[in-house]
């Protein structure tokens, strides 16, 4: 398993990032067509970062973070990177 932290800015937000978010990420490999059986958990550290932990990406291969972000607003966004 994998942990990765996630810093979250907005251009009208104080400097240091944006808390107070609800995080979900949803791993996807789209050239399988297939996610991850694991549900990674996400937890705010403050200053506008979050730990995604308990990210199972068990092939080797590109891979996408589906983020959910809400809070005062909602928006989403997908990060994408190769497994070796």
């Amino acid at each position: 398993m994998t942990c990765v932290a996630l810093d979250v800015t907005s251009s009208g937000a104080p400097a240091g990032g944006v808390d107070g978010l609800t995080v979900s990420v949803h791993p996807w490999m789209p050239a399988m067509g297939h996610g991850s059986s694991v549900v990674p958990q996400v937890t705010s550290i403050g200053g506008g970062r979050y730990l995604v932990e308990d990210l199972s990406l068990v092939m080797p291969g590109t891979w996408q973070l589906q983020l959910t972000l809400d809070g005062s607003s909602h928006d989403t966004a997908t990060l994408s990177f190769d497994v070796q």
